[in-house]
């Protein structure tokens, strides 16, 4: 069951970027974030760990030597809404394996707007 609180994006997504940093250096890879103060969501902390954790792990994993990844965490276009969105010069992912409903949500309290690294949250 998801156990959904208050926090912020930016200040969870940099533990988690700062977690990635040696790993990165040491696969000479440029880590890069860019995080707005007060970017608000209710979510489960434990599973949005494990969501970035997982882009960034992927983003690492994927870039070759000399690459970059950047982190963004802002306000999305869409009043109320925080924008999370995973960017790397690596191989990438092919849009047509991006499942999203109809609707583009993903049950979880968030939507996938563009890309398959690209989150929102409410």
């Amino acid at each position: 069951m998801l156990q959904k609180t208050a926090l912020d994006l930016g200040d969870l997504a940099a533990d988690v970027v700062d977690q990635f940093q040696i790993l990165a250096e040491e696969k000479g890879i440029s880590l890069t974030a860019v995080l707005d103060p007060g970017s608000p969501a209710k979510a489960d902390r434990t599973q949005i760990e494990r969501l970035f954790s997982n882009l960034l792990s992927n983003a690492v994993k994927y870039t070759p030597r000399g690459g970059r990844v950047w982190v963004r965490v802002g306000p999305d276009e869409k009043p109320g809404w925080t924008r999370v969105v995973v960017e790397d010069t690596g191989v990438g992912i092919p849009p047509e394996t991006c499942r999203i409903s109809s609707t583009g949500s993903t049950g979880f309290g968030m939507r996938k707007p563009t890309g398959c690294k690209d989150w929102a949250w409410d």
